[in-house]
């Protein structure tokens, strides 16, 4: 996968145990699609509903996201000097910089509402029906959407990006909430970032295991390492 999908996937499964829809915010990916790992993400091929497989899907329990990599550091500055927080005064200019440090960082804040399958096992019975079915297929069971949210990846090192806008937008980004109009400055090219919008950020996947039942992919009880990394072995 490219190296800002696998920084997005690692935070989200580190965070959330559930895996990243990429490119996040910017995709039209919904629940009940089915599709193949390529490049270490889900590329969708298609909808259940093509073979005739009907679900119900319901809202599921919100989450929330607050996310910063390891070396990260935040800085806001009003009038040219450093602060530890915004005053209450909210109409103050100011500036919040995000300083990664480190190459291969994120950061991820944002509430999370969540759509999810509720008849999965019957679903999975029905797709085996079908002989077209393929094993490898994985299926989104649940989507994790990010509400006006907050996402910065970066693959390069030093790299810093820096909000300015009134003190009430720049405490937007820090809760990530953003419904602002703001500046954007990064000192660096690789960088994806994806602030304010509103778009499916997350997913829960199944596949139907050997003899047909299913497995559920980056559950809580993954216990390894080795076994998420097998999980995004592309589908080939």
């Amino acid at each position: 996968m490219s190296q800002l999908a696998k920084i997005f996937n690692r935070a989200l499964h580190k965070e959330l145990t559930i895996y990243a829809a990429w490119f996040p915010v910017a995709n039209t990916i919904k629940v009940g699609d089915f599709g193949l790992i390529e490049g270490g993400v889900f590329r969708a091929l298609g909808n259940i509903s093509e073979f005739d497989v009907g679900f119900n899907h319901a809202p599921g329990q919100p989450a929330s996201i607050d996310f910063m990599s390891n070396g990260a550091t935040a800085v806001r500055m009003m009038g040219g000097a450093k602060v530890d927080s915004y005053p209450e005064v909210g109409d103050v200019e100011a500036t919040l910089s995000f300083n990664f440090e480190s190459a291969n960082s994120c950061l991820i804040k944002g509430m999370l509402s969540v759509m999810e399958m509720q008849n999965i096992y019957q679903v999975a019975k029905k797709l085996k029906e079908h002989d077209s079915w393929e094993r490898r297929f994985r299926v989104v069971s649940a989507t994790y959407n990010g509400e006006n949210s907050v996402i910065i990846a970066t693959s390069e090192s030093d790299t810093k990006v820096e909000f300015s806008a009134t003190v009430d937008a720049l405490k937007q980004v820090e809760l990530g909430k953003v419904e602002a109009k703001l500046g954007i400055q990064s000192s660096k090219e690789k960088v994806f970032m994806s602030v304010g919008k509103s778009g499916v950020v997350g997913l829960r996947l199944f596949k139907l295991g050997i003899f047909g039942g299913v497995k559920t992919l980056g559950d809580e009880d993954t216990a390894y390492e080795t076994e998420w990394d097998e999980d995004l072995k592309d589908d080939l």
